[in-house]
């Protein structure tokens, strides 16, 4: 009995410096290849005024239900101005530049200063570690009036 737990713990160590992830929370390898993150509004190249509604689709069910704790899964980070951060690590999610969409909502409003603005969308897990394979959508490009 000691040598298996011993063995557990050792591989889960192992698995752990390895990808990084943190051993009571499992990495999500849930997405495939059919899974989109795509922005139903705003359009892109659209010259808006603030604030921006930011709609989102996440077209896999399987990553919307909630965890054992009545989590959502999956929830969504907004990237303003941003490039896409090492998916390596958790998303930054308190940030400038980071916006997380609430578990669950599938929109946010954006108060955005007047300008030419970059935005694109990640999905995250629970502890806002990216999917394995990355859910990334394309980079939208915005004008908010003044």
């Amino acid at each position: 009995m000691t040598t298996w737990r011993l063995f557990t713990v050792t591989t889960l160590f192992f698995l752990n410096n390895l990808t990084g992830c943190s051993i009571s929370q499992p990495r999500l390898f849930e997405s495939n290849a059919n899974v989109e993150l795509v922005f139903l509004a705003p359009e892109n190249h659209s010259q808006l005024r603030s604030p921006v509604n930011v709609q989102v689709l996440l077209n896999d069910k399987q990553l919307l239900k909630n965890n054992d704790k009545g989590v959502v899964k999956t929830h969504i980070h907004v990237l303003i101005d941003r490039s896409v951060p090492p998916l390596d690590r958790r998303m930054p999610h308190e940030e400038d530049g980071v916006i997380e969409i609430e578990s669950g909502n599938r929109s946010i409003y954006l108060y955005l200063p007047p300008g030419k603005h970059k935005l694109q969308l990640i999905a995250a897990d629970e502890w806002h570690r990216p999917h394995i394979p990355p859910l990334i959508s394309e980079i939208r490009t915005i004008k908010v009036a003044e």
